[in-house]
């Protein structure tokens, strides 16, 4: 979407990020700000037909914030010797893996021409996909999707992997973190986390499976990690039911706990 020099979005770009010395950091955090800013405008015009592009354009530079302030935090991310050091990783890296490819095509050679003598679990028998929405917790736009995995085709019980992502206009915040939040499915089980389980000293949510293992109902994660200008994290519901439908999450991070609903979709296993 950017214009030439003299357009507002330009010199908001070139203020946001002249203090990020590295080019091809400055380069690739411009496009994604340009890119971040096209869908505030695009949202805005959707949202209120009768906008001008212009009165668009202002609005989403007015909620993008101070260029100078992001600037400074930009630059803070991105020291330049890392972006050296990266360059000479990459030729470092280049040499290691001239070396290594012979040595890796004679062991992948050994094991085509060896005899099979078995193997190990890499993988999950079942992957149910839980698909979730997006809630607002303060300045943050929070999204989760799930999937349900099983290491067995016959597994009464299996872990919700959860996917997290945040974003916000402030990307350089993380949000906060909270370690006791909980979950809860459509067939009552509560999943505490292990934190709130050792401080109320309170085994909440034993189950015992099939192959008579005691197992514990409980969730882990998130805590915050950064992706280009926003966050994600994954986590966990252990000793998920097989035919549960629906789990909701409840994360304390900001001003009041948010819910998220995971639905099972209809295309599952």
């Amino acid at each position: 979407m950017e214009q030439d020099n003299g357009h507002p979005v330009a010199q908001w770009l070139d203020r946001a990020t002249e203090g990020i010395r590295f080019g091809p950091d400055r380069k690739a955090v411009r496009a994604e700000l340009d890119g971040h800013l096209d869908d505030k405008i695009q949202d805005l015009q959707r949202i209120f037909p009768d906008l001008s592009a212009w009165e668009a354009t202002q609005m989403a530079l007015s909620g993008m914030g101070d260029p100078e302030e992001i600037g400074r935090e930009l630059a803070k991310l991105h020291k330049p010797w890392l972006g050296y050091l990266w360059r000479a990783s990459q030729i470092t890296l280049g040499v290691v893996l001239a070396v290594g490819v012979c040595q890796i095509g004679g062991w992948l050679w050994t094991q085509v021409t060896a005899p099979n003598v078995g193997g190990t679990q890499d993988s999950w028998a079942v992957e149910i996909p839980f698909s979730g929405g997006t809630v607002q917790a303060g300045q943050y736009a929070i999204q989760a999707e799930g999937t349900l995995c099983l290491l067995e085709e016959g597994d009464d019980l299996g872990t919700l992997e959860v996917t997290w992502r945040a974003s916000s206009p402030r990307f350089w915040e993380s949000p906060s973190y909270n370690e006791y939040w909980w979950a809860e499915d459509d067939q009552g089980n509560v999943y505490i986390s292990r934190a709130e389980g050792r401080m109320s000293n309170v085994l909440r949510g034993l189950v015992v499976d099939q192959n008579g293992h005691n197992r514990y109902r409980e969730v882990y994660g998130p805590s915050w990690r950064r992706s280009g200008l926003g966050w994600w994290d994954d986590g966990q519901v252990s000793s998920v039911p097989r035919d549960a439908q629906w789990v909701r999450l409840v994360l304390d991070i900001g001003e009041e706990p948010i819910t998220i609903l995971l639905e099972r979709e209809e295309d599952g296993p």
